[in-house]
């Protein structure tokens, strides 16, 4: 909702009758429950429904997390009615929630690409979970091939997918509406990062630049939750407190998530934000810094760069280059307090100008009617070829979940057995740098 809280509001105000259905295979709800998001009902997929397409999609036992992505994807497109009363789709590319109604082509579909799981799967690999991101990236291409209208927000994104689809995607920004509050009374004298600790959210590049840096680095907080490296049990703050001592837990301090409203406060009272992303679809963080007011800095992997001039609304540094962002923040450093407001006040008119909510719900509709005046439509039940049926539940009996199990030697069961019961029974994560 982050992206659609300040699209939706204008869509309204034209007319259109929009329902929204949130969750995925990691976020669904007991009672099916409603909130109120900037004026916009959202209600959960049901938990529920997601355990039993979840049982039917037995034949990808051998791949749980894809087997978890389908089924959420089914299950909305169920809780949906399949799209019946809908004059057109939106679906996001992230958890595979367009491949029902894409494959299904009842509805005149809009498939809003945000950083999809074979991405996800491409820049942050985990041990053992290959073969499922191969096979994610694939039926991804196949089904989004056939997909009526393909949208992203950034120009990078736009040539991925025509990369991996051979065919083009259109490129609209998000939409923001820019809360307003009143100014902070006093600026501090540390950077600001928010975000996942990830590792294509770029904190190995932040300790590279900050160790380069030397005594003159800066104080630098950290927001964010931490999550894996490398493998499932590991630890991404773990593992940078390992290789880089004196920097993470010491010059980079980690903070656990905070409320929107508190990241805002942050954000406009810092002395800059930085983006570090390796790679990024677009990153609302970067949007939501800019609004602020201060100067943020953004890595060219993040699709929110494009909205940056070097040196005039912000900064900009290689995707990757610790020496460049170490270059990044000496300028910021180097300026005076004025000329860093001019910065962050000519980062809040882009904000305003390119993603003024009126302005890229009037983009949105004009795609919106191009995809249903040109929808053919197929009969029920059509099928896209053999990636859309590998994509439909098979209701394999449970008892079949484990038959996979029989390809693998008894001795490489017998001790990855072994050593998973030890790491369960002496866990080891520590989270280093929280305050």
């Amino acid at each position: 909702m982050t992206f659609y809280q300040g699209l939706i509001p204008s869509l309204q105000a034209e007319g259109v009758t929009v329902r929204v259905i949130e969750g995925s295979a990691c976020h669904a709800a007991a009672d099916n429950s409603r909130r109120m998001t900037n004026g916009v009902s959202v209600e959960m997929l049901e938990l529920d429904r997601l355990l039993r397409w979840h049982a039917r999609f037995g034949q990808f036992a051998a791949v749980p997390g894809l087997r978890r992505h389908l089924a959420a994807a089914w299950a909305i497109w169920e809780q949906a009615g399949f799209g019946e009363d809908a004059d057109i789709v939106e679906a996001c590319d992230w958890g595979l929630l367009f491949v029902p109604p894409a494959i299904e082509a009842k509805r005149p579909l809009v498939v809003q690409c945000h950083g999809s799981v074979g991405q996800i799967g491409q820049h942050d690999p985990i041990a053992g979970e290959e073969t499922q991101d191969i096979l994610t990236r694939l039926l991804e291409a196949a089904v989004l091939a056939t997909a009526d209208t393909i949208q992203t927000s950034s120009r990078a994104e736009v040539a991925y997918w025509r990369s991996e689809t051979g065919r083009e995607a259109s490129m609209t920004r998000p939409a923001w509406d820019a809360p307003s509050g009143p100014p902070p009374r006093e600026i501090g004298d540390r950077g600001l990062v928010v975000g996942r600790v990830q590792r294509w959210k770029g904190p190995q590049v932040v300790c590279e630049a900050l160790g380069r840096m030397g005594g003159r680095a800066p104080l630098i907080d950290w927001v964010g939750r931490d999550t894996a490296w490398g493998r499932r049990d590991g630890s991404t703050s773990a593992h940078l407190a390992a290789a880089y001592p004196g920097v993470w837990g010491e010059k980079i301090v980690r903070h656990v998530p905070i409320a929107p409203e508190e990241v805002r406060r942050l954000q406009s009272g810092a002395l800059f934000n930085l983006v570090p992303s390796t790679w990024d679809a677009f990153n609302f963080t970067a949007v939501e810094a800019l609004a602020s007011g201060r100067p943020t800095i953004v890595s060219g992997g993040a699709g929110a760069s494009e909205l940056i001039e070097d040196g005039v609304n912000g900064f900009i540094f290689p995707s990757g280059d610790s020496e460049m962002l170490a270059a990044a923040i000496d300028r910021v450093l180097s300026a005076s307090a004025g000329r860093l407001a001019d910065i962050g006040r000519a980062a809040q008119e882009t904000v305003r100008r390119v993603l003024n909510p009126a302005s890229v719900a009037a983009q949105r509709l004009a795609i919106y009617r191009r995809t249903i005046d040109g929808f053919g439509g197929l009969p029920a039940g059509s099928i896209h070829g053999p990636a859309a049926e590998v994509c439909r539940p098979a209701d394999y009996p449970p008892s079949n979940d484990g038959a996979f199990l029989n390809q693998v030697p008894l001795r490489t069961l017998v001790r990855h057995v072994a050593g998973r019961l030890g790491r369960k029974a002496f866990p080891s994560r520590p989270l280093a740098g929280v305050r």
